[in-house]
């Protein structure tokens, strides 16, 4: 049956930030965050669309800056899961975008100062962000995202903070439940023109789940060059290394009831578990010519290594994935007034290329065993221009128009030989590319901006997504290329408002439209080989609230609430299995709720607060569907943190003690689930805790 769309308010959350209304004794300024929202930098109010940002003081806090959902639950329209696994990424979706994903981000384009840390085919890492050496992660919602190429249901994108004025020493450590040690050593200076920094952290855990321990390090630099006031330079180099991730995978409803913290069939005796390695180079040019035109370039380059041990089959199988990438692109922004009309153009081209050499075959006792019976080389490649213009029609009116056209291309290669059980593994697909937006805001007042936008996105399969084919004769789908799915098209559209009524607050609320057609979707499914086909229709219409308000120079708060209604709009079969029209599409809540009350001896805005300080945390999710037919679910629950920290100077020295409560009332619930498998729920800690310490010093 069809549900209604029902807005809903949790009262729990909205009771506590109305208790503190009476403190509204004195108002702190909120700082502006410069945000890039069409492709160009504006202050975050003006910006025409819906976009947040949360800064370096919010990811110190939210946790041990290991995952970036830990901070991610702050902003309206974003579901973020921390799955607990270390050998998948944290589970993401905006407005519903990316929550199929079994593994890793899709569907959402993920950057890191400019540079795509998401590969051609729209799948990226966002576990490789460097969260202690981040100044400020912004979220695009909506039309104007599609303006970011292929599968750009949203945009993530991680900025690395400037080097300190002179040397800096940091220090840093955590410990907690389940064995989770933390540690990170950044030092940064600036030498004249140049800055350098460089963050090296390491990060163990027991896991809370059987077979769920975990290790990994990473580097992450930069060095910026300023060579005058119009020309600047950066590098950057990121190496991220895992040796093991044990996966304790999904469990089944009956698992679930019996014991949460055991981990799914098979996977200990096969010894289920991911091993992966990343290096990364990067570049970026900023500079100003004689003409006042401000050109851009960026190029990068990366490999990244994937062994996978998995507990499919009669003795377990291996994945390994070998790919290499690199990219570049360039753009070029002017001022200047056409038929009386000031506007700011920006054009520019991107090309970029992965190559992945995807092997795989029978493994017993979690090693290999005998010769490969998967060997093929998968590549991705697009291809891509667009355009953005800014125009202030009057001083109330203001239009954004801008377009990208291009394509992105796959191929296999296989290299096993065809036989009656192995079919041949090869092909060619190309998906052409076209992806307009249109807005205008309506500038009510110097504190007042409504805003209508439109846009139509673009979201091909993944390359693994292509790699089998469904069968006509069977549930079990075969090792043949599949060109037959289509590029999934979406029209979107939002209307928002944001209102600042004095210096001290933010509150934005948005309403927005989805209508997709050819989403992709799971058709058939066994012995580790899955198919995809598109649906015909889906649609989503949901409404997003933001609310900031510093009450003084001491309290604060935070309030984000998103309802969506999400389903399949068409019917169709998947397999040999009806799906219903107005059937729930899976993974996505139908809420998310997040409120945050923080108080400081002593602050001034963005700054880390000074003496005691202390914040509650609470959050609501709603019931997740975990498979298309919408017979298993996981239940809503809501969720409250505690957190308190000290802070002091020493002379040259800045030390903060830092301890938090996550889950304090010790709820059982499921934090995330993987869409359309027999083992869907992955169930979350209950009541655990975490201290820190972190020295600064500045030389």
């Amino acid at each position: 049956m069809k549900k209604r769309f029902v807005f809903r308010v949790v009262p729990s959350v909205a009771a506590i930030l109305a208790g503190f209304a009476p403190l509204a004794i004195a108002q702190s300024v909120l700082d502006e965050v410069v945000v890039s929202a069409n492709r160009q930098e504006q202050q975050a109010f003006d910006a025409p669309a819906a976009i947040n940002s949360v800064g370096a003081d919010t990811l110190s806090v939210a946790g041990p800056q290991v995952n970036v959902s830990e901070a991610l639950s702050r902003i309206p329209g974003v579901s973020a899961s921390n799955r607990n696994n270390y050998a998948q990424d944290p589970q993401i979706s905006i407005r519903g975008f990316g929550a199929r994903a079994a593994f890793g981000v899709r569907g959402i384009k993920l950057l890191t100062d400019g540079i795509p840390a998401s590969i051609p085919d729209g799948q990226g890492q966002a576990s490789t962000f460097a969260l202690t050496s981040t100044d400020r992660i912004e979220v695009l919602r909506g039309p104007l995202a599609v303006l970011y190429g292929n599968s750009s249901g949203g945009v993530i994108q991680a900025f690395t903070r400037k080097a300190s004025e002179v040397p800096e020493l940091s220090l840093m450590g955590f410990t907690g439940a389940y064995g989770l040690r933390r540690g990170d050593v950044q030092f940064s200076t600036t030498s004249g023109k140049a800055g350098f920094l460089a963050d090296y952290s390491h990060f163990e855990t027991d896991g809370y789940r059987v077979n769920s321990a975990a290790k990994r390090t990473q580097f992450n630099g930069k060095y910026d060059l300023k060579q005058s006031e119009k020309t600047q330079l950066s590098f950057s180099l990121n190496v991220w290394d895992q040796p093991y991730a044990l996966d304790p995978a999904g469990l089944t409803a009956a698992q679930l009831a019996s014991d949460r913290t055991q981990a799914g069939t098979n996977t200990v005796a096969r010894r289920v578990r991911k091993i992966t390695s990343q290096e990364q180079i990067g570049s970026t040019l900023r500079h100003e010519d004689s003409a006042g035109r401000t050109w851009e370039g960026r190029i990068y380059g990366g490999q990244r290594e994937n062994l996978q041990y998995q507990a499919l089959g009669a003795t377990g199988q291996w994945v390994g994935l070998d790919r290499d990438y690199y990219g570049l692109g360039l753009s070029a922004s002017q001022n200047q007034t056409l038929a009386g009309v000031p506007t700011l153009f920006t054009v520019g081209l991107e090309s970029d290329y992965a190559k992945e050499r995807r092997q795989g075959g029978n493994a017993s006792d979690g090693e290999k065993l005998g010769a490969p019976t998967r060997d093929e080389d998968n590549i991705a490649q697009s291809s891509n221009a667009f355009v953005v213009g800014n125009f202030l029609v009057s001083e109330r009116y203001s239009v954004t128009a801008g377009a990208r056209l291009g394509e992105v291309r796959f191929e296999s290669r296989d290299f096993i030989p065809e036989t009656a059980q192995n079919a041949d593994g090869s092909g060619k697909v190309r998906y052409s590319q076209f992806s307009p937006a249109f807005g205008v805001t309506r500038h009510v007042s110097p504190n007042t901006n409504v805003f209508v936008n439109y846009g139509r996105g673009f979201e091909t399969p993944t390359l693994a997504e292509v790699a089998y084919a469904s069968s006509s004769m069977g549930a079990t789908p075969t090792s043949t290329f599949n060109q037959s799915i289509r590029a999934s098209k979406n029209d979107q559209a939002e209307f928002g408002i944001k209102w600042r009524p004095d210096s001290g607050q933010r509150l934005s609320a948005v309403f927005f439209w989805v209508s997709s057609t050819d989403e992709i979707v799971t058709d058939q499914s066994a012995f580790g080989r899955t198919s995809f086909k598109n649906a015909p229709k889906t649609k989503r219409l949901g409404a997003e609230l933001s609310w900031v308000r510093s009450w003084s120079d001491q309290w604060r708060s935070v309030f984000a609430a998103s309802v969506i209604d999400a389903s399949f709009d068409t019917a169709f079969v998947a397999g040999t299995t009806p799906i219903a029209s107005g059937t729930n599409i899976p993974g996505i809540p139908g809420h998310v709720v997040f409120g945050e009350i923080e108080w400081a001896e002593s602050r001034t805005a963005r700054s880390m607060p000074q003496g005691w300080s202390a914040g509650i945390e609470m959050q609501s999710v709603g019931r997740r569907y975990a498979n298309d037919t919408n017979t298993l679910s996981a239940d809503p629950f809501e969720t409250v943190a505690l957190r308190a920290g000290y802070s002091r100077n020493m002379g040259v020295t800045d030390l903060q003690v830092f301890a938090r409560i996550d889950n304090l009332l010790d709820k059982k619930y499921v934090g995330s689930v993987i869409v359309n498998n027999p083992s869907p729920f992955e169930p979350s800690p209950e009541r655990n805790w975490m201290f820190g310490v972190k020295a600064v010093t500045r030389f």
